[in-house]
């Protein structure tokens, strides 16, 4: 997905070489029920339920969280939080398969 307006982050699942991918778990899909976004699946790739489920917690671009942690563990990542109400609502389509509604962060900067 691209950058659009003031929407500068957006949430996606761990990479998998990232060790805390591997330490939680994390599965290639997720199986949903009774989904408001994703009627028409039953399984979703958790990258795309993280993408439409999630939001940024905050907009911090990943250089400069880099800069600002310099001597830390290094992790340049925004921690994403569900989507709650009107956010949440405006990732349904018509298709039953999500759409990108550019759902700005919870906080910003």
């Amino acid at each position: 997905a691209e950058v659009h307006d003031e929407v500068v982050s957006k949430c996606s699942a761990l990479p998998v070489s990232d060790t805390r991918s591997q330490e939680l778990g994390c599965p290639d899909a997720c199986s949903v029920m009774n989904d408001m976004i994703f009627e028409a699946s039953r399984t979703v790739e958790l990258e795309r339920f993280c993408f439409y489920h999630c939001q940024p917690s905050e907009d911090s671009v990943a250089m400069v969280k880099a800069l600002e942690q310099y001597g830390s563990d290094g992790r340049v990542d925004t921690e994403c939080i569900p989507s709650m109400g009107a956010a949440a609502l405006m990732t349904r389509s018509d298709d039953g398969n999500g759409r990108d509604a550019q759902v700005p962060p919870a906080i910003r900067r």
